[in-house]
């Protein structure tokens, strides 16, 4: 052992290739237990890398970690047994079976030397000294990266663990002076121990070209002194509306983010940019809002990201006649000079909106190189004015939303998979053809998915439609190029069998689903109908009520009836709820209206007329059928529980388990 630790001491005070070879010599019996780890910083992290050195073997750029050695001897992070081996993970939580780094050279650090491993699965046929975790990190702040001691009795302890904000391209997250601050990082101390790394600015070294003795795979870099500025970013967050009436204003609230607090001293101004119908119109100066949060700093902790920091602005566009088309953009300069928007990449005039394999276009840009994708990008925010749905379609509605779901209903077109799904409704006497009209998961942008024009999609006077938000369809008809070039064909979209599956999926934290018209010969899309929600639960439906009421409101479900009317079943006449026609149900109704009793659990089932109101008719009528022969009472009747077929305005049921 006293051999060991003898060549360990060579190599860490600079020894020469004799003691390499020394220290080559013992390394497969080297052992990890008894240093002493505490001296180690996770010292730098990209999760966003699209350009930055160093590429891995096969050329790909992908994110990276940078672990620092701030001791003064060589430290070896491996060892033959995994439990005996330090490991990273991408979370807080004990890992179960984490990545641990291996035996030997490749995972050691010389005193005040780095090592860089990269985060993702190993390229095929990598080098064994190319270290690759297996997992990346998300670039949206939501989970941190933590290095984590040797199992004692089968607990590991981390040395170190770094919560990230969300990142950019190319921005890495690094430490200055290198192996700066505490370790493991408490949250609050993050942003005064760590720096952001624009591109270019990036500090992760160079790797060795082929695995050797005596030098990490990939050696790493010093750290720059912070001062580079990043461009801050803006998001549209909140409106007031999307289809407002004539003359109405529309109220924008957007999110504001920067490496720097984005205060107002930070932030130099945020601008709504708006043009109606073409003509451009004056930039309207947002304000600040310093009443939101601590001093107008808001952050996402109760969602999972504790380093996303934002501050809110409010600008309001003008009431614009009926029948305008607004179009607005945002912009946001910091108090360097640095400018961004939303749309964060416009498109040309003319020119889209774009993704990645050119739809929904028009007149999308191919990539430069290697010309199998196209470059995407935005267009403006939109709405038109004062418009009312065409008499064609004031009938179709969204009339349930399922947003999360694991066992309701299955994708018919994936074995298994239980995704968002919406229903259409059509409450008039006629069919309506969908060809052409689009669905929306974004309030101001309109071209999300649209409805084939051929074979001409039509919905059936009473009838309910489902559309899968599935992320599955919308990806054809461009034929394939290049196998694996990002497409999915054939689109499992089927009019014929009535089978619909949309380019996007619902998130079940929050999110809006909006059907638009076509467009107008004057541009701009008119709002036909939809709804914006907040968390969902999982297996509930958000569900109209009542069923097919436009005018009516959502209400959570858990009896979800895909393809069927919404409501709670009941039986018609039951106005006491306890799942029997009787003579006290009469009685009851009687002691409601006159004499202050308790309101029906179920409005609609002391209807027993079907009238839309609850009144003394509905008591005379129901003991004219219980014992003198009278009708029976309408839909869903009075044997066997459903919903209630013509919507009125009295509803509010509550469960019944009849």
């Amino acid at each position: 052992m006293k051999t060991l630790s003898a060549a360990r001491v060579v190599i860490s005070r600079g020894g020469g290739g004799s003691a390499v070879a020394i220290l080559a010599l013992f390394a497969g019996l080297l052992p990890v237990r008894g240093q002493d780890f505490s001296v180690l910083r996770i010292n730098e992290v990209i999760s966003d890398n699209e350009t930055q050195p160093p590429a891995d073997s096969t050329g790909h750029h992908v994110d990276m970690a940078e672990i620092y050695n701030s001791g003064n001897e060589t430290l070896f992070l491996g060892d033959l047994a995994k439990r005996d081996s330090l490991a990273l993970s991408d979370g807080t939580a004990q890992p179960i079976d984490p990545w641990t780094f291996p035996r030997g050279f490749d995972a050691s650090i010389p005193p005040k030397g780095f090592l860089v491993v990269y985060l993702g699965n190993a390229p095929q046929n990598s080098p064994s000294c190319e270290l690759h975790t297996g997992f990346g990190l998300s670039r949206q702040g939501t989970e941190p990266l933590t290095l984590w001691g040797p199992e004692e009795a089968g607990v590991r302890t981390p040395i170190d663990q770094v919560w990230l904000p969300p990142l950019g391209d190319d921005v890495s997250f690094g430490r200055h002076p290198d192996g700066a601050g505490p370790a493991p990082v408490p949250i609050d101390q993050t942003l005064n121990t760590f720096n952001y790394y624009p591109g270019g600015t990036t500090t992760f070294g160079t790797c060795e070209t082929a695995c050797r003795a005596g030098a990490p795979r990939c050696a790493g870099a010093p750290n720059g002194p912070p001062g580079a500025n990043l461009a801050p970013r803006v998001k549209r967050l909140l409106h007031s509306t999307n289809h407002p009436a004539a003359d109405e204003a529309v109220v924008i609230t957007a999110r504001v983010s920067d490496d720097k607090l984005p205060l107002a001293g930070n932030i130099a101004e945020v601008l709504l940019r708006y043009d109606v119908d073409g003509t451009p119109q004056a930039d309207i100066p947002m304000i600040f809002d310093a009443d939101a949060g601590e001093n107008g700093i808001l952050n996402a902790a109760d969602e999972g990201r504790p380093l996303d920091i934002w501050s809110l602005w409010t600008g309001s566009i003008p009431g614009q006649p009926a029948g305008a088309r607004v179009r607005f953009t945002l912009a946001v300069e910091d108090a360097q000079g640095l400018v961004t928007g939303d749309p964060f990449t416009p498109c040309a005039d003319g020119v889209g909106p774009c993704n990645d394999i050119g739809l929904p276009g028009p007149n999308c840009v191919r990539e430069p190189a290697p010309g199998l994708q196209f470059l995407p990008c935005s267009v403006r925010f939109e709405y038109v004015a004062g418009v009312e749905p065409p008499a064609e379609f004031q009938q179709l509605v969204i009339n349930e939303v399922v947003a999360s779901q694991t066992n309701i209903l299955e994708n018919p077109v994936r074995t298994l998979r239980f995704d968002d799904f919406i229903e259409i409704y059509n409450g008039g006497g006629a069919a309506v053809s969908l060809a052409g009209l689009w669905l929306s998961d974004k309030p101001f942008d309109p071209r999300g998915w649209q409805f084939p024009t051929q074979p001409d999609p039509r919905i059936l006077p009473g009838e309910y439609l489902l559309v899968w938000l599935d992320n599955e369809g919308g990806k054809c008809p461009r034929p394939p190029e290049v196998p694996g070039d990002g497409q999915e064909c054939p689109d499992p979209t089927n009019v014929p069998t009535k089978s619909y599956h949309t380019n996007f999926a619902l998130d079940s934290l929050g999110d809006q689903i909006y059907l638009f018209d076509r467009e107008r010969p004057a541009g701009g899309f008119e709002w036909l109908h939809g709804v914006e929600f907040g968390p969902q639960k999982l297996n509930v439906s958000l569900s109209l009520i009542p069923n097919g009421d436009r005018n009516g409101s959502y209400e959570e479900t858990p009896d979800v009836s895909p393809a069927a009317p919404n409501g709670v079943p009941f039986l018609r006449g039951d106005a006491g709820s306890d799942c029997v026609l009787d003579i006290a149900d009469p009685i009851f109704t009687v002691a409601y209206l006159f004499q202050g009793g308790d309101p029906p659990p179920c409005p609609d089932s002391a209807d027993f007329d079907d009238s839309g109101v609850i009144n003394l008719t509905d008591a005379i009528v129901l003991l004219v059928f219980l014992f003198q022969g009278g009708p029976p009472p309408p839909a869903p009747g009075h044997e066997i529980p459903g919903v209630d077929p013509t919507p009125d305005t009295l509803g509010g049921c509550a469960l019944l388990d009849c």
